[in-house]
């Protein structure tokens, strides 16, 4: 399992980075979050030596007692493993076999479950290091059996960002496509080989399946790296994302058509999409998702699960899609994986999913398995995107990539 596990992580690495996107390799687990500090809509990025903690949590689906535990592990700015690290160069403290005491059984709930939650730093360790971290969720039954894969990062801010965007780019002006510009300040890094020692990503709505990695900037002076009309950091703007709410199964909430049980499980039926021909203002979190029932009291343990259906209705696809956001999986990805009715001229997928907010969009992947915009969504350049820079930097005495800087 464990050899698996770093073929997967090393394929995905070098190919979409999807391996930085948390990974449930359990049918067992769900509901798994990373989340810094309280700022759900955000990458789970927390500061060097600062007060926010990362705060995982997830479920293990029944009420039977689990002995699970957590490893943490360094990671480089392409999410392979820090080679060249010991543990203690990065941890202060156990970098492996803590339980994760803070356990609590469901309540009253039709699907029975165990909540587990833990928070790094803690009592037992403390980070030392900036830069790239995994969490690997352990039976300790089965240490070999990796459970699941949680992905954050630790900044120390040494380096200045500047991050902007415009819809007047190469390809078209003011059209479908946002150009993202950035400058780095790197004057305090006294790097002597800039641009081969400063590296980084730029990532639309935190999403890391259409990442993209830094090319050599188009401009460098003593003190920044700049990088403006470069054409690999022109985005499809796509179109603002859908959601909806489901806080108790015997009332409709945002976007839920109707709630029904079928003498086993509740199941959740959301109003259809459409296919959207123009621009469709909308306030959402840009596929972020936040747990919660209709009162906010112990929705952790309170929750139920239902059975979410999605339709989208539109002409049938010459590639597979995807129902996509902050709360899907790849490992597991055909969970989320759409059927076209070809009778009723839609597409349908059914996902079991916690009460809670939801945003979510649709990815379609073209024949070479890379991210793409179905004809559905459209893309307009006035789609209000939010784009997040991660800088990384390799000193010549450093023996891992450091995360300097961080810009959204």
């Amino acid at each position: 399992m464990k050899k698996l596990f770093l073929i997967i992580t090393l394929m995905w690495c070098c190919v979409y980075l999807h391996a930085q996107h948390h990974i449930v390799f359990s049918p067992d687990i769900a509901s798994l979050q990373v989340v810094a500090g309280t700022r759900w809509q955000e990458l789970p990025v927390i500061r060097l030596n600062g007060n926010e903690p990362i705060n995982i949590s997830f479920d293990e689906l029944s009420h039977d007692y689990r002995r699970l535990t957590y490893r943490i592990t360094h990671l480089e700015a392409d999410f392979t493993e820090s080679a060249d690290l010991f543990a203690s160069d990065y941890i202060e403290g156990l970098q492996e076999g803590q339980t994760i005491d803070n356990t609590e059984q469901s309540i009253n709930t039709v699907q029975l479950y165990t909540h587990y939650s833990l928070q790094i730093p803690n009592r037992e360790c403390r980070l030392k290091m900036s830069g790239n971290y995994r969490v690997d969720i352990i039976d300790d039954n089965e240490p070999s059996d990796i459970l699941a894969s949680a992905f954050f990062m630790v900044t120390e801010d040494m380096a200045n960002v500047g991050l902007s965007y415009t819809p007047n780019t190469d390809i078209d002006f003011r059209k479908n496509h946002q150009q993202v510009e950035l400058k780095v300040d790197y004057s305090k890094l006294r790097a002597t080989d800039p641009r081969g020692q400063v590296k980084g990503y730029v990532l639309q709505n935190n999403r890391w399946d259409n990442a993209v990695t830094l090319p050599q900037a188009t401009r460098i002076n003593q003190q920044y790296l700049e990088w403006t009309h470069c054409r690999p950091l022109i985005f499809e703007a796509g179109n603002e994302y859908h959601k909806f709410e489901i806080l108790d199964v015997h009332l409709n909430s945002m976007n839920v058509e109707n709630n029904y049980w079928d003498g086993e499980e509740w199941h959740t039926q959301l109003w259809p999409d459409y296919d959207r021909r123009a621009y469709v203002y909308d306030e959402t979190p840009k596929g972020a998702f936040f747990l919660r029932n209709s009162d906010n009291y112990e929705s952790s343990v309170t929750s139920e699960y239902v059975n979410v259906h999605f339709l989208l209705k539109t002409a049938q696809l010459p590639y597979p899609l995807y129902v996509s956001g902050m709360w899907t999986t790849d490992h597991d990805k055909d969970t989320y994986l759409m059927e076209y009715d070809v009778e009723n001229k839609q597409y349908e997928a059914v996902i079991p999913l916690k009460y809670g907010y939801y945003s979510y969009h649709y990815v379609m992947l073209d024949a070479n398995g890379a991210p793409a915009i179905p004809p559905s969504e459209g893309s307009f350049y006035e789609t209000r995107n939010t784009y997040t820079a991660l800088i990384y930097y390799r000193g010549n005495a450093d023996r891992a990539d450091r995360l300097v800087g961080v810009s959204r």
